[in-house]
């Protein structure tokens, strides 16, 4: 299923405070008439600075994200690059022709191409992206996991049997967090994340912790970002991802970037 929500930041709110202050002459005793004139009381020179009046504040204009559940078989409904991160000025994916698994230096999609999306929406460059790899009876390429965005997608029901199970979380510049059940021991899990920058800002924080079926909470990224990244671990490469009792794990997102993260576990 595909809709589109529409995100409006905070705006920030401008107070404004004017006090006006009335100036009082206390009354004096009246004094008898003087055979000297006195001098005439001048009246007060006009301010040389004159109070302007504040410039009324700016609503930014509100987002338009295109959401997909996730995962999901997907069609191109028209041709799309692949990228690397979630960015149009990101490079394209390489990958092999499934004909004769030659090396293709970018990867570019055509519509009707089959993929599997399995991460996102990001938002970015104005568009919602997803990262999507190959999958049988798909496109003439063998890909890893690449970016499209969302508005070239279109579902085409479940996935194939066996996929792996995925649990997807996503925002605008702030966290979140999901839980996963991990049904039998010694699962692996697998944990992906991508962030940018929300329009306008020019950095931004992400910080990626699982907590694992013992309640032990494991560092998975801690990122500083002035622009996209995409990233994932495993646990061959972080062995604290490695479940060896079933039970409940929860992915927890703190941030201010726009970001998705993913849990992946073997299809049971």
């Amino acid at each position: 299923m595909r809709f589109t929500r529409t995100f409006l930041p905070g705006a920030a709110l401008l107070g404004l405070a004017i006090m006006l202050a009335a100036c009082s002459q206390p009354a004096g005793t009246p004094e008898s008439p003087s055979s000297t004139p006195t001098a005439p009381t001048e009246a007060p020179s006009p301010s040389s600075s004159p109070s302007v009046a504040p410039s009324p504040s700016v609503e930014p204009s509100p987002i338009e994200v295109v959401e997909h559940e996730l995962p999901m078989l997907a069609s191109l409904t028209a041709d799309a690059d692949v990228h690397t991160l979630p960015s149009a000025d990101s490079p394209l994916l390489s990958g092999e022709a499934v004909s004769d698994l030659s090396i293709v230096e970018e990867i570019r999609l055509e519509a009707g191409d089959l993929v599997i999306a399995s991460m996102g929406p990001v938002f970015a460059d104005g568009q919602s992206w997803y990262e999507v790899r190959a999958t049988d009876g798909g496109s003439d390429f063998y890909i890893e996991h690449g970016w499209v965005p969302g508005e070239s997608l279109s579902p085409e029901g479940d996935v194939p049997a066996g996929q792996p199970q995925v649990v997807v979380i996503h925002g605008l510049g702030s966290g979140t967090a999901a839980t996963a059940d991990v049904p039998l021991t010694g699962t692996p899990v697998t944990v992906g994340f991508a962030a940018t920058l929300m329009p306008d800002d020019d950095a931004c924080e992400l910080e990626v912790t699982l907590i694992r079926t013992d309640g032990t909470a494991v560092n998975v990224a801690t990122e500083s970002l002035t622009g996209p990244m995409a990233g994932q671990l495993a646990a061959d490469e972080l062995s604290s991802l490695f479940q060896e009792d079933a039970g409940r794990v929860t992915l927890q997102v703190r941030t201010d970037c726009s970001f998705a993260a993913s849990i992946t576990m073997p299809a049971v």
